[in-house]
């Protein structure tokens, strides 16, 4: 018999494998994307690369707010044009695989790395 994990009252089925290599796929635009903070103070995206196909990245190395990109610690560039998912849906998926993930916790901090990614400029209207 087989135990799926149900987290939040969602059942969870996964494929879980290693991303391609990053000289196979240097920059992504994530469909969606969350950022998390674990314990040790690094961050990560969880992202949704394509309907159903999730990720989670190494730690983030870099933030570029000219360019709106992220890169991890892998190398990979992330490309966040958009701002975070806000689709309560979206945002539940990605936060259950983030929690899987990080069994001991993690927090949400996408606000926060989007304002970064603003930069000062946006900042500044804000006060």
């Amino acid at each position: 018999m087989v135990n799926f994990p149900v987290v939040g009252g969602m059942l969870v089925l996964w494929n879980l494998r290693d991303a391609p290599s990053v000289d196979r796929q240097p920059r992504m635009a994530p469909l969606a994307w969350r950022v998390v903070e674990v314990a040790s103070g690094d961050r990560h995206i969880v992202a949704e690369l394509a309907p159903g196909v999730l990720r989670l990245t190494t730690a983030i190395r870099n933030v570029d707010s000219p360019s709106r990109t992220v890169t991890t610690v892998s190398g990979r560039v992330y490309e966040l044009g958009a701002g975070p998912a806000d689709d309560p849906a979206t945002i539940e998926m990605l936060m259950v695989w983030a929690s899987l993930a990080f069994p001991d916790g993690c927090e949400d901090v996408s606000t926060e790395l989007w304002l970064q990614l603003l930069g000062p400029e946006f900042q500044s209207l804000q006060n």
